[in-house]
């Protein structure tokens, strides 16, 4: 591994050799070191030097690339083509196409992956954060969408690594804004129950009766299909899910999101009792049930997810039962089963989460509550220890 310094004209270039490959080639990289600095005159013989020491240094450590002019666009798109859409689901990627369009490329799009450094993607940041802080009119964005935008922006970089295009991953580097989390919404037991009492002769009854007992995400429970539910075995298999646009998805959220839920007799009682008046009103109706799904609307169609939150949002004020969200139904469940003692790994293990880790961060409400009860429990056991140990010792005391 060697290197010299080469003038040709009134430009400066440094030339890089290497071991021979494979097959006994020379390996031989030359470099304009006037186009490598992005100067706009001719480069100096000092500036050559230290630009050969500085490549010669990259080769040693393993981290030099070939120079190249692939932008960040460029490289956002090979990520995209070859790890997002492969990998990532329908909505996530709607997501991340705006950010991309509106946002990345807009700002740092145009420079050479090569040359981007970490003030680029930190004063990204900032700025966009700034618009907001300043006129939320303008449209700022909040720290959890920043977030969102650095996993594009990470994730391209990652791949650019692999591919030898870039040296590092300079977004490791950048500080990130913090997320101020909220307290979680969820209902009470008697709120629960409350609803479920008044939605009680509603068609989708069974649909919130089970989003309450299962913790199934609404794309989950809208993509469910008859065929998903084990009678004998009385779980249901969580295999497919509806979008946003209300399509069916083949692919769920994530790996550990295809998951089998065990079912109460109660929850199969539900289900049994909703499928025999589902296949009364289709047949009624002239209609058929095309995707196999446990929910459909009144026209026998999937079921619109933003037809279901506004019928939410109407019957929880007619029950007068706090307002949350849908997917605050999932929270409530979690809740409630820590609340009782199920321990957090079958907890997890029915949300779908991929770590245990994540359930615990997630409802560390309840975990304040739940350290209190085995506290008492605990005074109570010992307690009981004591005073079976003293009994003991007074028994066994002789008298003068």
């Amino acid at each position: 591994m060697r290197g010299h310094v080469r003038k040709k004209g009134n430009n400066y270039y440094i030339v890089l050799e290497r071991d021979r490959d494979s097959e006994g080639k020379r390996q031989q990289t030359t470099i304009s070191v006037r186009k490598e600095l992005g100067l706009n005159k001719p480069a100096t013989k000092a500036q050559a030097e230290a630009l050969l020491v500085a490549k010669l240094s990259e080769l040693q450590r393993g981290i030099f690339v070939e120079p190249n002019d692939v932008t960040m666009a460029e490289l956002i798109e090979h990520w995209w083509e070859n790890y997002a859409e492969t990998s990532l689901a329908d909505d996530t990627l709607t997501a991340r196409r705006s950010y991309i369009s509106n946002h990345i490329n807009p700002a740092i799009g145009h420079i050479p992956a090569t040359k981007l450094r970490s003030q680029h993607i930190q004063k990204m940041y900032t700025a966009k954060l700034k618009r907001g802080r300043a006129d939320n009119k303008e449209g700022g964005l909040s720290p959890s969408t920043i977030h969102d935008i650095h996993k594009v922006v990470r994730g391209a970089l990652a791949l650019g690594v692999e591919w030898e295009i870039v040296p590092r991953n300079v977004a490791d580097s950048v500080k990130l804004p913090k997320i101020e989390t909220s307290e979680m919404k969820v209902w009470s037991d008697e709120e629960a129950k409350r609803f479920l009492a008044h939605i009680r002769e509603h068609r989708l009854y069974p649909l919130y009766y089970l989003a309450i007992t299962t913790g199934m995400r609404r794309g989950e429970m809208l993509g469910l299909r008859w065929q998903d539910i084990n009678w004998e075995q009385r779980t249901l298999s969580i295999r497919q899910r509806l979008t946003s646009k209300a399509k069916v998805a083949k692919r769920t959220k994530s790996k550990t999101s295809k998951r089998s839920i065990s079912l109460s007799p109660s929850e199969l009682a539900v289900l049994r009792n909703h499928r025999k008046k589902q296949l009364t009103d289709l047949m009624s109706l002239g209609l058929r049930n095309e995707h196999d799904l446990v929910f459909l609307s009144e026209a026998g169609t999937p079921i619109n997810p933003r037809n279901l939150l506004r019928h939410f949002k109407n019957e929880s004020e007619k029950a007068k039962v706090p307002i949350i969200t849908i997917h605050a139904l999932r929270h409530t469940c979690a809740t409630l089963m820590l609340l009782r003692g199920v321990h957090a790994k079958i907890v997890s293990e029915r949300l779908g989460h991929s770590r245990v880790s994540i359930t615990l961060d997630l409802y560390s409400h309840v975990l304040p509550n739940m350290q209190m009860e085995a506290a008492l429990a605990l005074e109570s056991l010992l307690g009981e220890i004591t005073s079976s140990a003293e009994g003991g010792k007074r028994e066994g005391t002789s008298q003068p």
